[in-house]
């Protein structure tokens, strides 16, 4: 057990290792019961989920996230046996904000500047345009999911492994990337930072946030994109594109690993200015009897 973690994580730990929960929620409950721990002194009431949870939005999280950790925030109360001083009528409620997507002159923006960069941000810039990962989908990845022309993306939220086709370009970048590499590490993408604070090519397993990091450098470098466009981003951008582009809703919660049924293509999708009255004006009946 780590000794450095709060008494009350490590209980929580402990509590979920013998309901043989699985690493990951026992990482991620673990992390935020370390920081609301942390933040809150060790308190658990209502105060203090309060406090947290108003810290966390006037950083600007989302009504999603801050659902999400209400839900995880009672998990943990009821782990650790306290009582939970809320009912369903306090779940944080609040309209979810419109993210940006990129367009594909951004996309292509975000190429060109990568080009410049290196070998890795290319090919990382590219293989996330072209299929759509979430970056912890990304960070995944090993040199040995690409065979045959695609990758395979080890899909999060409880999803199946998918394995994706690569165009021709994006497959080149990955190999000149792989070309470069000089290590062993197994891991797809991998970096890390010198004593400068720059970051280097070859190193450890790129986390999560170690692909949103590099994602940064590269919107920063190709002055894309509004604040909060991310590398999720991309992910929108694509299911705005498919969409347009006629692909059916199945088609695309299959691509993006979606549970059937899903209403996240709906929720991804994005109208440019004007569509939806272009379209009108290109099927109905009485502006077509007007040609």
């Amino acid at each position: 057990m780590e000794s450095h973690l709060h008494p009350k994580t490590q209980r929580l730990r402990e509590v979920l290792e013998l309901r043989n929960s699985t690493p990951a929620p026992i990482q991620r409950y673990g992390q935020l019961a370390e920081d609301f721990f942390g933040k809150q002194a060790g308190r658990m009431d209502r105060g203090a989920v309060e406090t947290y949870l108003l810290a966390l939005k006037k950083g600007g999280a989302s009504a999603n996230y801050l659902r999400w950790n209400f839900s995880a925030l009672r998990a943990i109360f009821q782990a650790l046996e306290k009582p939970w001083p809320f009912n369903r009528r306090d779940i944080p409620k609040g309209e979810e904000p419109k993210r940006p997507h990129f367009r594909m002159e951004e996309v292509e923006a975000l190429i060109r500047a990568a080009q410049q960069m290196g070998a890795r941000e290319c090919a990382l810039v590219r293989v996330a345009a072209i299929t759509g990962c979430r970056r912890i989908e990304l960070s995944r990845m090993n040199r040995a999911d690409i065979e045959k022309g695609s990758v395979l993306i080890r899909t999060a939220k409880r999803g199946s492994r998918r394995a994706r086709p690569l165009d021709p370009a994006t497959l080149r970048a990955v190999n000149a990337w792989l070309g470069t590499r000089k290590d062993r590490n197994p891991a797809l993408w991998v970096g890390g930072m010198d004593s400068a604070g720059r970051f280097i090519p070859n190193g450890s397993r790129l986390s999560p946030n170690g692909v949103s990091n590099v994602f940064a450098e590269i919107r920063k470098a190709a002055g894309k994109g509004s604040k909060g466009a991310g590398i999720h981003a991309l992910r929108r951008g694509l299911v705005t594109l498919l969409r347009r582009e006629g692909m059916s809703e199945a088609e695309i919660r299959d691509l993006m690993g979606w549970a059937e049924g899903s209403p996240m293509v709906g929720v991804y999708s994005r109208l440019e200015p004007g569509e939806a009255e272009g379209h009108l004006k290109a099927v109905h009946p009485f502006f077509r009897r007007g040609r």
